[in-house]
C-alpha cells in the first residue's frame, strides 16, 4: 500500500489554489457570520459550542428529568421494560399495555426508537440510546446543551428527559432520506435553506473549528489493537504504510490556509440525519452529536461525501461539479440573503475538494475508533480504510490539477 506522503504535496497544494483563483478572476466569497453572542462557559468540554446566556450548566443543571437507568440494547425484552420504567414517571397517564414501540435501524452510533400510546397520538418520544463506549469520541454533556439550546432556537425537537445511557426527545415528523431522496431538486432547496439557518447561529469571533480538536483527540486514543485478531492484521496491513499523525499536522496547514469562515455546523449531515416532513414540505435535521463551530464549507463538503450512503458507500453516487454548483448558488441565495456573485460561487467551489478530503480524514479517524470500542453489528474498520483511500484519492486529485 502505498504511503501518501502529504508533507510533500503541502507547498504545490497552496500554490494550486492561488493560481486557480488567481487566473480564474475568483474572489473568496463573503461569507462573513453574523456578529456573536456568548458561548456556554463549558471550555473544559472538548468541542462544547453552545449559544447560553452565560449561566454555567452541568449535566445535573439541564432543566429535565434524570433517570438512573441504563438501558440494555442488547435485550429486546429488557429494552421494553426499562422503557416502561422511565414512562412511568414521565408520561405517568399512558397505560403500560397501550404503548407501542417502533425501532429506528439506522443509527450506527446509538438505537434510536419511537414509543407511542393510541389515546395520545400527537404526543411521541424518541428514545435515543447512546452506543457503548461512544463517549470516547463524543461529549454528551455538550451534545445535551447543543440539543436543549437548539430547541428554544426552535431548530430541534424539544429535550425531554435524561437516562444513564441516553436521552428522550420530541419527535420530528419526516422520512430520513436516502440516496435517492437527497438529490431530488425539491428536497435539496429546503436543505439548503435548513443548512443557510443553521449557519447563521452566532458564535464568538475568536472561536476556532472544532475539526482540529477533535481530530487530535482521536489520534491520541488510537487503538493499539482491535478485539479480533483479523482486525489488527488489516490495520497494520493498511495503516502501516500510512503516519496519520504526519497526515493530520499538514492536512491542517492546509486548511487553515484557506482562512475561511468558522460558523455553526451540524458537522454530520448524512442521509439518516435529515429527515424530510412531506406535508410541510420542510427538512429538519436530527443528532446534533457533532455539532460545533467548524468551517462553514466543511458543513457542506461532508454533505456532499455522504450522498455515497453509509453501509456500502458508494461514491459514484456524489454530486456532479454541476450539482455542487447549483447547491452552493442555492445556499449562498438562502446565507447572504442575495443572489450571490459567479466569483463567489466559483470561489466556494474551489476549496470544497479540500473540506472533501477533510471529511474523508475525519470520519477515517473516528471508525477507527469505534472499531475498537463499539458493540454495534457494522464494519468501522473497513468503513475506516475507505474513508482513508477516498481522502487519498481526493488528495492527489487535487495535487495534480
Amino acid at each position: 500500500m502505498a504511503w501518501l506522503r502529504i508533507h510533500q504535496k503541502a507547498a504545490p497544494m497552496n500554490a494550486f489554489l492561488v493560481s486557480f483563483m488567481s487566473s480564474k478572476g475568483v474572489a473568496k466569497p463573503d461569507l462573513k457570520p453574523l456578529p456573536a453572542i456568548k458561548l456556554c462557559s463549558q471550555g473544559k468540554h472538548e468541542g462544547c459550542s453552545l449559544l447560553s446566556s452565560g449561566a454555567n450548566m452541568t449535566l445535573e443543571s439541564l432543566p429535565v428529568k434524570t433517570y438512573d437507568v441504563e438501558i440494555d440494547i442488547s435485550d429486546d425484552a429488557l429494552i421494553k421494560k426499562q422503557t416502561l420504567a422511565i414512562l412511568k414517571d414521565l408520561r405517568p397517564q399512558w397505560q403500560a399495555d397501550s404503548i407501542k414501540f417502533k425501532t429506528f435501524t439506522q443509527g450506527i452510533t446509538n438505537r434510536i426508537f419511537r414509543v407511542t400510546h393510541q389515546n395520545y397520538p400527537e404526543d411521541k418520544l424518541i428514545f435515543r440510546v447512546f452506543g457503548k463506549n461512544t463517549n470516547k469520541v463524543i461529549d454528551r454533556l455538550c451534545e445535551l446543551e447543543t440539543i436543549a439550546k437548539m430547541s428554544e432556537a426552535g431548530l430541534a425537537a424539544p429535550l425531554h428527559a435524561k437516562f444513564s445511557n441516553g436521552i428522550v426527545c420530541g419527535y420530528l415528523e419526516g422520512d430520513t432520506l436516502d440516496s435517492a431522496s437527497v438529490r431530488e431538486p425539491q428536497i435539496t432547496e429546503k436543505i439548503c435553506e435548513a443548512m443557510a439557518r443553521m449557519h447563521q447561529i452566532p458564535v464568538e469571533p475568536t472561536e476556532g473549528p472544532f475539526i482540529f480538536n477533535k481530530m487530535r483527540q482521536y489520534l491520541d486514543n488510537l487503538p493499539q489493537s482491535f478485539p479480533l485478531d483479523s482486525q489488527t492484521a488489516l490495520f497494520n496491513r493498511y495503516f502501516g504504510n500510512n503516519d496519520l499523525q504526519e497526515q493530520f499536522v499538514h492536512l491542517k496547514k492546509l486548511l487553515t490556509a484557506l482562512e475561511t469562515p468558522v460558523v455553526f455546523c451540524h458537522n454530520d449531515l448524512l442521509v439518516y440525519n435529515i429527515l424530510y416532513d412531506n406535508a410541510k414540505d420542510e427538512v429538519h435535521f436530527i443528532d446534533y452529536e457533532y455539532a460545533a463551530p467548524n468551517y462553514q464549507l466543511f458543513d457542506i463538503a461532508n454533505h456532499f461525501c455522504e450522498y455515497a450512503g453509509v453501509e456500502e458507500p458508494d461514491y459514484s453516487l456524489c454530486p456532479t461539479n454541476d450539482q455542487k454548483r447549483a447547491f452552493l448558488k442555492s445556499y449562498l441565495t438562502y446565507f447572504l440573503k442575495r443572489e450571490p456573485q459567479k466569483t463567489e460561487v466559483d470561489a466556494s467551489f474551489a476549496m470544497i475538494p479540500f473540506f472533501e478530503a477533510a471529511s474523508h480524514f475525519f470520519w477515517c479517524l473516528w471508525a477507527l475508533i469505534q472499531a475498537a470500542n463499539s458493540t454495534l453489528d457494522f464494519d468501522y474498520l473497513k468503513y475506516a480504510i475507505v474513508r482513508h483511500q477516498m481522502f487519498v484519492k481526493v488528495i492527489n486529485i487535487i495535487s495534480s490539477a
